[in-house]
């Protein structure tokens, strides 16, 4: 999943996505392909209803950056998928956009300070011309600075605090999370937001014509937020085609909540179920994909209470700690 705050262990790393609708554009940004969002689909998007916060968080942190260091596992399953990005998570989720290259991204979390964190992150993509301005925005040099862009575009003294909090939280590590991944990727030659600025003006396009749309929103709340995401979706006619989890779901059953909560999605037919497990050292990660229709077999039995059940299928797929997730084996017939 992540890692905690910088003031509770300041040198790991974690981040996500999201938009400050409207606020500030600049022409050295391309447009990306699928133009502006048609304003009547806006507003069915900012209907949704965010979840309740909730009264506690996993290890009363906020997880502002990821730690998952080998993302590119995903990138031979995911690319140029389209359609829509819905997940959790921080900077996980640019990375995947910089290669599925999704129509809409919808970053979902419950803590609100990794919602407000990806309202940031909509603004410095606004107003940076390069991926290197982009991760300048969070250095110590430029702090007064951001904080001044941020001060300009709360809407209210209580929305500048609630930027603020996000601000102080995450900075710190989402500069050094940038700043590795720029490094590494730019190493191993695998474009990415952080290195080529063609990937970089894609995702600036989006938030500019208002295709992302960040929520606080809880997978296993019944009748919410995620619910509310897949009607929304049908109704302005577009699939999703990555979901991304990361490894939320070891900290909870698949209740019945759950499992309407993801019959509630329209799925592309290419579309991607990604998940990561941690292998017992940090950063280091499992990568598994899984088509949307096999999952919800599982989700169909009963007795499949908990991920690491259907783990336990996994199948190797090429690269070290790339699996899939297969459908259900058959029942065993009586003799």
């Amino acid at each position: 999943m992540g890692i905690p705050t910088p003031s509770a262990r300041t040198n790991r790393l974690l981040i996500t996505t999201a938009v400050l609708a409207g606020l500030l554009t600049s022409s050295a940004h391309a447009s990306a392909p699928s133009g502006a969002m048609n304003p009547e689909h806006q507003k069915v998007l900012q209907a949704v209803t965010p979840d309740p916060a909730p009264k506690n968080l996993v290890r009363s942190s906020h997880y502002v950056v990821s730690n998952e260091d080998r993302p590119h596992l995903f990138r031979p399953t995911i690319d140029e998928v389209g359609g829509a990005l819905v997940g959790v998570g921080t900077d996980q989720l640019y990375m995947y956009a910089s290669w599925a290259r999704p129509d809409l991204i919808i970053p979902m979390d419950f803590d609100q300070v990794v919602v407000d964190l990806h309202r940031i992150y909509g603004l410095f993509f606004q107003v940076a011309d390069t991926p290197d301005d982009f991760i300048a925005m969070w250095s110590p040099k430029q702090r007064k600075k951001s904080e001044s862009l941020i001060e300009s575009a709360a809407t209210s003294p209580k929305d500048l605090k609630a930027l603020g909090k996000a601000f102080k939280h995450g900075r710190v590590a989402v500069y050094a999370r940038l700043r590795r991944l720029r490094r590494d990727y730019k190493k191993a030659k695998i474009p990415c937001f952080v290195t080529d600025g063609e990937t970089y003006s894609y995702l600036s396009g989006l938030f500019r014509d208002n295709r992302v749309h960040m929520l606080r929103g809880d997978l296993t709340v019944p009748d919410g937020a995620m619910a509310g995401v897949g009607k929304a979706l049908k109704e302005i006619g577009v699939p999703v085609s990555l979901i991304y989890l990361s490894n939320a779901e070891q900290y909870f059953e698949f209740t019945p909540a759950y499992r309407a909560n993801f019959r509630a999605l329209d799925f592309a037919d290419n579309a991607q179920v990604l998940r990561t497990f941690p292998n017992g050292k940090e950063g280091d990660y499992t990568y598994m994909t899984q088509r949307p229709a096999d999952f919800l077999e599982w989700l169909e039995l009963p007795k499949i209470k908990k991920i690491l059940q259907i783990r336990y299928h996994r199948v190797r797929q090429g690269a070290r700690d790339r699996y899939v997730l297969p459908a259900p084996p058959e029942p065993k017939k009586d003799k």
